[in-house]
């Protein structure tokens, strides 16, 4: 309202899913509906560019689901995404980008049974979990997004006795112009 008020034209954009990604298919659709909006938005070429995204974006994740199809069973992982927060204890859970990544994988969100108790700006469900369910759920991988930090995790004996932190399997999710746990971002 207050940019038609001064003559501004104004795009909304909502990078919420009301449902995880079940296949590349899915989430291919889910993140590059946002780029060709902005696209549209910008003009002056944008289109061109968002369609080169979306075309690497398809490329790329149809090559991971498909070598990930004949994957056995006893190669996918349970997996801890962790969002920012102090104790590591903040998660992406149900409907969110992370769980659309683990479905892709073929792999299993630890979280994805648990309810978003929070929506940040309309990118992604998350919840906050306590170390006894961490416990329960022993993940073999942690993400950790939004963080810069592996001491969070790795440098805190509360975590040590976790598969994920006994293996080395903790990795750092990078940020570029937005975290690449959410947002159109999350392919790369």
């Amino acid at each position: 309202q207050e940019c038609d008020a001064v003559g501004l034209p104004c795009v909304g954009i909502s990078t919420a899913a009301d449902n995880a990604a079940a296949n590349a298919d899915e989430y291919i659709e889910q993140i590059t509906t946002d780029v060709y909006l902005y696209a549209e938005a910008l003009g002056n070429g944008a289109e061109a560019i968002a369609e080169d995204y979306g075309n690497y974006v398809a490329e790329k994740l149809h090559m991971v689901e498909d070598r990930l199809a004949d994957a056995p069973e006893e190669e996918h992982k349970d997996v801890y995404w962790m969002r920012s927060s102090d104790d590591g204890l903040q998660a992406f859970c149900d409907n969110s980008a992370a769980e659309s990544v683990c479905n892709l994988m073929g792999d299993y969100l630890v979280t994805v049974s648990e309810s978003g108790s929070g929506n940040v700006q309309n990118i992604s469900t998350y919840t906050t979990v306590t170390m006894e369910q961490l416990y329960e759920w022993d993940p073999d991988v942690i993400f950790m997004g939004r963080t810069g930090d592996l001491g969070i995790v790795m440098d805190n004996e509360q975590w040590a006795s976790l598969t994920a932190v006994k293996d080395g399997a903790v990795y750092l999710c990078p940020t570029g112009v937005f975290n690449w746990d959410a947002g159109v971002e999350a392919p790369l």
